[in-house]
């Protein structure tokens, strides 16, 4: 078995977080696909202060307060259109009422509307 660490989360603001924070927290799958939920979760669970600290560092407002917004999931999940990274996403107070109806068409953001993932 293969030993697989997964760089986690990339953010809508391109806020970069480095492997380093997953690299403390290995879990032993082929593929992210690989992961059940239990192992979805406390990978998240490992990595999400360091990952937020990473973000705050850059002094960016989003990176600063996103996990006060919305969380629009149940729990982290692998998203293959995001390049196969677990995901997590956040919607501020503008944007979670037209994002969380989760739309395919016709979709009309509000201005100011902001999404972390």
């Amino acid at each position: 078995m293969r030993h697989f660490s997964l760089s986690i989360f990339a953010t809508a603001l391109s806020l970069t977080a480095t492997g380093s924070y997953a690299a403390d927290c290995p879990v032993d799958v082929q593929s992210a696909f690989d992961l059940d939920e239990t192992q979805v979760v406390a990978l998240y669970d490992c990595v999400k202060d360091a990952m937020a600290a990473g973000y705050a560092k850059e002094r960016d407002a989003t990176g600063s307060n996103y996990r006060g917004w919305t969380v629009t999931s149940t729990r982290p999940a692998v998203a293959g259109p995001h390049g196969n990274r677990l995901l997590q996403t956040f919607a501020n107070d503008i944007a979670a009422e037209e994002y969380l109806k989760f739309a395919e068409e016709d979709v009309q953001m509000p201005v100011g509307s902001i999404l972390a993932k």
